[in-house]
């Protein structure tokens, strides 16, 4: 195997805890006069309850409200904030000097108490998003239908419609008892990568955030929706330039896996071009997305265009996908599949931005921030019988959602 898969450089990481709970961990890597700084707290979609839906949304939003664009801007630095299913995140990148300033802004979130009229705000926001009506889809953003019947079985999904009904019932009490239950110090973890010194990080985290009281976080256990809901197909048309194939896997994440090695096998399958005839007339070569860390289960989605009829492009698949199954790897291809999806890997890792962010992310579902360091060595360690497993397990119809879309007529 290429030797240059294996060297995956090591970075010195340090982990401490304040006393009020927040986890602290420090990554070094000096090669850039930077830093990324990533405090994450441990709240998402998947914490909600089908009448809270959105609320974490609305409380970061609220959070963020006034935050200082220009003071990061002027320094030379970039600020992002985002909701996600098992996170709320507020990310800076900023010159190696700027780490108080970092700090400082973090810690503003943190200690924060929005005015009603904020959460008010941000709530009319939310209610007028969710009557929005997207006719964009991607291998990562679906069409309410499409989600729908991804979603076949879950108790948390509600349609654009129920969740706006959930939303219209929400009440400023619930908003604030959410922000002061779940953005406490003992809910987050804050993970700085790049060109800084942890003695330096951990004197200036105690110094910003160590005043800051814990919160009395509930425990919120994850539902999972049904396995194999079955076979399930949707025929759209909406803003893509040429048909697409979607063809998305109801598939386990790292979190609630037992068998973490499937899920390398199907990281290692999903980024191989399988066989010539992807380029052929049926289907081009897949666009495909995995999220590995979700608290709940995750989706394989791949994406292909394609030409002529759709039902004949989906059999196709099918004919291809059970020759996976049916015939292991051959030592070549099972080189050139894992050289692709390590050396993909090793590219999104060697970021401190991702550097950052993947390790809250694993810290915030429960997993070893160990992780990103052995991801490469147990890509490396599947073999042509685990992709055969992890596809005759996984990548069957019974947990498959399928979407013909077509450009919209004009």
């Amino acid at each position: 195997m290429n030797a240059s898969t294996k060297e995956t450089p090591s970075r010195p990481t340090h982990d401490f805890t304040l006393d009020n709970g927040l986890r602290v961990i420090v990554r070094e890597d000096h090669r850039k006069a930077e830093f990324y700084s990533t405090l994450l707290y441990k709240v998402g979609s998947s914490y909600e309850h089908p009448d809270e839906q959105d609320i974490s949304s609305i409380v970061m939003n609220a959070l963020v409200d006034d935050y200082d664009h220009s003071l990061v801007e002027e320094v030379g630095g970039d600020y992002f904030n985002y909701a996600a299913q098992d996170s709320t995140c507020i990310e800076l990148q900023m010159p190696r000097g700027q780490l108080e300033t970092a700090f400082v802004l973090q810690s503003t979130v943190m200690k924060k108490e929005p005015s009603d009229e904020v959460f008010r705000r941000h709530w009319d926001d939310s209610i007028l998003k969710s009557k929005e009506k997207s006719s964009f889809i991607s291998a990562t953003l679906f069409s309410p239908e499409l989600e729908a019947l991804i979603e076949t079985g879950s108790s948390y999904y509600q349609s654009p419609e129920g969740m706006t009904a959930s939303l219209e019932r929400l009440n400023l009490e619930k908003i604030r008892h959410w922000q002061k239950t779940w953005y406490g110090p003992n809910n987050a973890v804050l993970v700085v990568a790049g060109d800084v010194e942890p003695d330096e990080v951990k004197r200036l985290a105690e110094h910003y955030f160590g005043d800051i009281a814990q919160s009395d976080v509930p425990d919120r256990p994850f539902i999972l929706g049904p396995s194999e809901p079955g076979y399930r197909q949707i025929t759209q048309h909406l803003d893509t330039k040429r048909p697409l194939m979607l063809i998305i896997f109801n598939v386990p994440s790292l979190v609630t896996t037992t068998e973490p090695h499937s899920l390398r096998a199907l990281q290692v399958l999903s980024s191989a071009h399988l066989d010539p005839a992807f380029t052929g007339a049926h289907l081009s070569p897949p666009a495909s997305n995995m999220p590995r860390f979700n608290r709940g289960d995750t989706r394989l989605s791949l994406a292909f265009h394609f030409e002529g009829d759709p039902g004949e492009a989906e059999a196709h698949f099918w004919a291809l996908l059970e020759d996976v199954k049916r015939t292991p790897f051959s030592q070549a291809e099972l080189v050139a599949a894992i050289e692709n999806a390590s050396n993909e890997q090793k590219n999104i890792n060697d970021t401190l931005s991702e550097q950052s962010v993947i390790i809250g992310l694993l810290v915030a579902n429960g997993l070893p921030w160990e992780l990103i360091d052995l991801e490469i060595a147990q890509l490396e360690s599947v073999t042509p019988d685990d992709i055969q497993k992890a596809a005759q397990t996984y990548l069957i119809r019974e947990r498959a959602t399928v979407g013909y879309i077509f450009p919209m007529e004009q």
